[in-house]
């Protein structure tokens, strides 16, 4: 659920640290003697950072040695200190002056901003700085708390049913250690050592997600999502002033305050901290609007070698409240870096076995050639030491800059590296210690760098002294609403049946609405979802889903199945299995969704459902052929009845008839509508360039591709028992495009045509994607919303077309009262062509994202350019 994604990645960043016996500990205050929460402390010889807590206490666990250790805090002057560590504890109390940022310090004048050319110069070399990394190993921590004011009976029931439902006005507590390794270009690894928390079943393996935000630079053009202050396209979206400027060890550090230009939307504000001489980023302290309310997030980077800025210690705080529910989260972390190797500083990264396999033999360049790149090299470094003297660099000149120091970090790079990769492995799994989340208090007190307060001993406390896994279930289970393990009980509300060994069955139960129904023609029936899931060793799959129903009023048992198995995986090899029994929708890719259906059965007299009574299967098999090329093929037979409706009841309209269980449709008087057996083949083709993927083991799976896919399908009657031997052939095309900054773009294009189709049934016509109903609860965003089901489904030739603009800002929040809001905008615009239908075109606008669930849209529809219709849809995403 994207509600619990985003709560559960506040709550699970990042983590990991060594344990020492010996520690220097102590107290980072003002001068007045106050404490200064969360003060960022910095170990150079051991590439270690490290947070305070909010009462200012920190500890450091080292070996014995001499350190140099950095004292640093948002508005305070640095205190650097040499520090040598016995065994034991080294107790220091730091005390720091205030920082005082002064334009009278400022020393460079300019006709133009000041802050603008110091911005420009930070954001050149900072594609150096990102780029100049080849490996490291981090080990972080992280320490976090939250409290959720208020719980809703919403999120209650979106709560999933492994973690306890949170008490209103208590606070819980965690903390966690990761290491996190790094190879480049963009080889991310992540491993959990331990967690733990006070919130029962918070610690299940479900909760973590990816750490995509490690992978992440405040250089890149979007920094967790949001337009990057330090990006190269920063001064599309934000303006800068310079506040002043404050001494530390004799370099201007500037303090330049970040201001978005538009009021509304995702952006950042607050203040970057820049130093003079290396213009790299110090501090940041920033400010920004989430779905459920405002975050603040600080984090203190260190400059290594003069050559790549790292995070070395951050803190978030974000308070905020969302479908009636409200509460705040805080967290804290810091990271030590092992084994940072740098590109062309001392040794290069070794390639990965993989990449040794694919890298040729290069013959070795000839005299001439080294001397003539050389000569390339020593232009290039004229150039970039003559931008670099410049006082003030123009736009186009940070652009030329920040394009040579790449070129200049590039010509470091191993062959190995240069090489481009279709495969990329990012932080998407996390990886796990067998005894992850059992470990208690003797363990942590010798790991973790910031202190815990009183009432976080406490609560911790009270955890470890549930001491047994046994224990640790029994008293979740008195304390939650009862957890994801065996239970018959689940038939009824939906979760496990059985979960043991790589083996799970799990249920959706009776009473949910989209298998439990009402229409006419079933009447009253009771359904669910029972599904199995098995997963083998070598990454191979195999899924089973049943979805049994019983129709009271026909006094019958219905279902349909299917199984899935990948045979495959590292060549996405897989066969599919269906079988029906029962009614079906006629529309079997978008058929009427139940629950709405109901509704307006039971309570309108109003059924949108046509289906027939199918029996019959498909099997499909697919294959890769090669990277992005994938292959299927498949059979399929059913033998499909028409049905009357069995009952008129209704809540509501008694004396109304509902309609007949006949689809309306512009064919039907030369393909009439009756009971038929039809036998198919298909095959296809899909290709998209360039496929990205990733592996998971032996498994694979794409990701994304620059360019679009495209489909070329086959399909064509077979067996002489079949109403028709008609042939289809059909071509589409389709991509999104991340235009950056939340804004997307996306579109799909279908033709096709029918050959010797004259016998041919409503449920093998092309039916276009509708979503009639006025309120839709699985919503689709390439649908028609004002034709009516299948009345345009066709036997013949079509086009059939869907695009879709997001975007954070676009008309409505133009508006002073609507800026700063979170939801987003949408324009629609949907094309559909055929006999019956000609140049039809339906233009939407919508605003998404309400409440986070919830898209209120209105349509106005056109045929071959004349006004038809106009409509409103409410769409809500329960997932």
């Amino acid at each position: 659920m994207q509600l619990r994604g985003q709560l559960i990645g506040l709550l699970l960043i990042i983590a990991a640290i060594s344990a020492n016996a010996q520690t220097i500990s102590g107290r980072v205050l003002d001068k007045g003697g106050n404490p200064i929460p969360f003060a960022n402390i910095y170990v150079r010889e051991a590439s270690k950072g490290l947070a305070a807590n909010d009462k200012g206490k920190f500890q450091i666990f080292l070996d014995p040695g001499t350190y140099t250790v950095k004292f640093q805090a948002i508005g305070y002057k640095p205190v650097t200190q040499t520090i040598t560590v016995n065994d034991g504890n080294t107790a220091v109390n730091i005390q720091l002056d205030e920082a005082v940022y002064n334009l009278s310090e400022f020393t460079v004048s300019s006709k133009d901003n000041p802050s603008v050319w110091i911005m420009r110069k930070a954001i050149a070399l900072g594609q150096q700085y990102k780029r100049s990394v080849g490996s490291y190993t981090s080990d972080v921590y992280l320490k976090l708390s939250f409290n959720a004011r208020k719980f809703s009976r919403i999120l209650r029931y979106m709560t999933p049913k492994s973690i306890a439902v949170p008490k209103e006005g208590k606070t819980y507590f965690g903390e966690m250690l990761s290491r996190i390794t790094f190879s480049a270009p963009e080889t991310y690894s992540q491993k959990v050592i331990s967690f733990r928390t006070t919130l029962p079943g918070a610690d299940s393996k479900d909760n973590f997600p990816g750490l995509e935000f490690l992978s992440t630079s405040i250089y890149d053009n979007s920094f967790s999502d949001i337009p990057s202050p330090l990006g190269l396209n920063a001064f599309t979206y934000y303006q800068f002033r310079l506040i002043g400027s404050s001494l530390e060890n004799n370099v201007p550090v500037y303090k330049i305050q970040v201001m978005p230009k538009r009021p509304s939307g995702k952006f950042f504000s607050g203040y970057l901290y820049i130093a003079d001489n290396t213009y790299a980023v110090k501090n940041a302290d920033l400010n920004f609007e989430m779905s459920f309310g405002k975050a603040n997030f600080k984090v203190a980077f260190d400059l290594i070698d003069d050559s790549a800025v790292l995070p070395s210690s951050y803190q978030l705080f974000a308070d905020g409240g969302l479908l009636g529910s409200s509460g705040w989260v805080k967290s804290s972390g810091s990271l030590k870096y092992s084994r940072v190797m740098l590109i062309g500083r001392g040794r290069k990264v070794a390639p990965s076995q993989a990449q040794a396999a694919k890298t040729p033999v290069v013959k070795q360049p000839s005299l001439a050639a080294i001397k003539k790149k050389a000569e390339k090299e020593a232009k290039r470094a004229e150039k970039i030491a003559k931008l670099m003297d410049k006082t003030a660099l123009s736009n186009s000149e940070m652009s030329k800059l920040a394009r040579l120091v790449k070129k200049e970090e590039e010509s470091k790079r191993s062959d190995s590296l240069k090489m481009k990769s279709l495969e990329l492995q990012g932080m998407d799994k996390v990886e796990f210690t067998e005894d992850y989340n059992q470990k208690d208090s003797s363990y942590w007190s010798g790991q973790r760098p910031i202190p815990l307060d009183e009432e976080e001993k406490v609560a911790f406390a009270k955890t470890d002294s549930v001491k047994t896994i046994k224990d640790r279930i029994s008293a979740f289970q008195s304390l939650s609403r009862g957890s994801e393990t065996v239970s018959w009980g689940n038939l009824v509300g939906g979760g496990y049946l059985y979960n043991k060994n790589g083996l799970e069955f799990k249920t959706k139960g009776f009473l949910n609405p989209n298998f439990t129904y009402f229409n006419p023609i079933d009447g009253f029936t009771v359904g669910t979802r029972l599904v199995m899931f098995k997963t083998f060793e070598d990454k191979r799959e195999l899924n089973v889903y049943l979805y049994p129903k019983y129709s009271i009023n026909r006094g019958r048992l219905m279902g349909t199945g299917s199984v899935y198995y990948d045979y495959w995986p590292s060549h996405m090899g897989s066969i599919r299995i269906s079988g029906v029994y029962g009614t079906q929708d006629l529309n079997t890719e978008q058929p009427v969704q139940p629950l709405v259906n109901s509704a307006t059965s039971l309570f309108f007299k109003d059924s949108y459902t046509r289906e027939m009574d199918v029996a019959g299967g498909a099997a499909t098999t697919s294959l890769e052929i090669a990277n992005g090329l994938t292959a299927s093929v498949g059979f399929s037979y059913y033998h499909r009845k028409t049905l009357d409706n069995i009952t008129n009841f209704s809540f509501l309209e008694k004396s109304k008839e509902y309609d007949p269980n006949i689809p309306v449709n512009e064919y039907l008087n030369t393909h009439p509508f009756a009971t038929h057996t039809q036998a198919a083949f298909q095959a296809s083709l899909t290709y998209t360039p360039e496929q990205y993927y990733r592996m998971d083991g032996s498994k694979k799976k794409y990701v994304k591709s620059d360019y679009p896919t495209f489909e070329v399908l086959y399909r064509r009657g077979v067996l002489n028992e079949s109403a028709s031997q008609y042939q289809l052939l059909s071509m589409k095309t389709w991509k999104r495009y991340d235009l950056g900054f939340l804004s997307e773009f996306y579109y799909s294009i279908e033709g096709g045509t029918f050959f010797d189709a004259k016998s041919l049934q409503l449920p093998d016509f092309h039916m276009p994607n509708v979503d009639y109903t006025p309120v839709t609860f699985q919503p689709t965003k390439q649908s028609f919303h004002l034709i009516p089901f299948y009345r345009f489904a066709t036997p013949g030739g079509y086009v059939e077309a869907h695009s879709l603009y997001e975007a954070d800002n676009i008309l409505l929040k133009q508006l002073p009262f609507l800026k700063g809001t979170v939801f987003t905008e949408n324009l629609y615009l949907s094309y559909y062509n055929s006999k019956a239908l000609r140049n039809y075109v339906e233009v939407g606008y919508g605003i998404d994202k309400i409440w986070v669930l919830m898209e209120v849209k209105a349509i106005v529809g056109f045929e071959d350019g004349k006004y038809r219709s106009w409509g409103i849809s409410i769409s809500i995403n329960r997932d």
